[in-house]
């Protein structure tokens, strides 16, 4: 059922991805499959975000990430943190979406997930357009996309709205010519240089 739901994902068919989703974790439920679970469960969450509806992913979310938690489960507990920032920067709580990258960031390290790292430079460039630091935040969205061609990864549609999201934040606050420029800078950074710049405190503070 995940995998058909999966597919209707991509195909951009939310409501036939729900009903096979929504399946699955019954099943999973049914056989306390706690790996099944936690996927069906991120695969929603992941799905609630792109209707930007993301007071329904927090729980799903939340619930996957106690999961793998108790299962160990490093990698899924590196992508849940990672939808929980993201989650979080859209309600506009930029400090738990701060915790939440930073903890992702630092899971993903860990396991050379490269994937995932490239997901969090894309969460601390949405929190550099939040603090007035533009040029920095096109910077990390240059990387990330970079470190995604590396391992030629394609963005997934909850991945693409985010970025989407704070892209468009970032060219409201500055110029074309200057966004492309800083945008390039970020492309050429090694992965290093890149997560440093993630924790560069620059710019005004976010409340």
């Amino acid at each position: 059922g995940r995998g058909l739901g999966l597919v209707a994902i991509q195909q951009g068919d939310f409501t036939t991805a729900r009903k096979y989703i929504e399946e699955a974790l019954a099943i999973s439920r049914r056989l306390d499959d706690k790996h099944g679970i936690s996927h069906s469960l991120n695969l929603l969450g992941d799905l609630a975000r792109v209707e930007g509806d993301n007071m329904a992913a927090r729980p799903l979310i939340e619930e996957a990430v106690t999961i793998v938690k108790q299962l160990g489960n490093k990698e899924g507990l590196s992508v849940n943190l990672l939808n929980l920032g993201a989650v979080a920067y859209h309600a506009g709580d930029f400090g738990a979406a701060r915790s939440y990258f930073t903890e992702g960031l630092e899971t993903a390290q860990e396991l050379g997930q490269k994937v995932h790292i490239a997901y969090s430079l894309d969460g601390f460039a949405a929190l550099a357009a939040e603090r007035e630091d533009a040029e920095r935040g096109a910077q990390l969205a240059g990387a990330a996309e970079q470190l995604r061609e590396q391992v030629g990864f394609k963005l997934e549609p909850a991945e693409r709205r985010f970025r989407g999201v704070y892209i468009t934040k970032l060219k409201t606050k500055m110029d074309e010519a200057a966004f492309a420029k800083a945008y390039e800078q970020g492309r050429k950074l090694k992965l290093e240089e890149a997560v440093a710049l993630c924790f560069e405190e620059e710019g005004a503070n976010i409340n």
